[in-house]
């Protein structure tokens, strides 16, 4: 009874300070990261462009009889696997742009219905799990830690 009764004051107190809690968490989440993953998978982008751009290049050289079929197969084998390492760099980055896009969707529907009053579905039972990466309990106090590095601390209310 006594866990249950501080887990509610530790969400009344999330509740209480939606706006400075959240901020904390989107800060920790993205800290600019989604900017700098995005600027970086465009890097990504055109690097992959430009090795196409030296392929279809070759091609011409091989049907202009400029370079020998040797050298061409040596030159596609090595821009292959520049294009397989760039475009798995590609995918990871952009798959922390989606959590991160989703985490910020999230909080703010979260920041919603916070000031809504509006319940919480059964999607943002599951997000906040994947949040909250453990909670902690002492004998006076519980804390729950958030996969970004925020801890929310709340003493058990004799």
């Amino acid at each position: 009874m006594l866990f249950s009764f501080a887990y509610l004051e530790a969400l009344r107190a999330i509740t209480e300070n939606a706006d400075e809690i959240i901020d904390m968490i989107t800060v920790k989440t993205n800290g600019g990261t989604e900017v700098d993953a995005k600027s970086e998978a465009k890097k990504i982008a055109d690097k992959i462009a430009e090795i196409q751009e030296s392929v279809f290049n070759l091609h011409k050289q091989k049907q202009n009889h400029k370079i020998s079929d040797a050298e061409y197969k040596a030159q596609i084998a090595k821009h292959s696997e520049q294009i397989k390492k760039y475009e798995a760099q590609q995918g990871s980055m952009q798959a922390d742009i989606n959590r991160a896009e989703e985490a910020k969707i999230w909080l703010d529907s979260f920041k919603n219905n916070i000031r809504t009053g509006t319940v919480m579905t059964a999607d943002d039972c599951i997000m906040m799990r994947t949040m909250v990466e453990e909670m902690v309990i002492y004998e006076d106090r519980m804390e729950i830690h958030f996969r970004c590095g925020v801890v929310i601390n709340q003493e058990y209310i004799s």
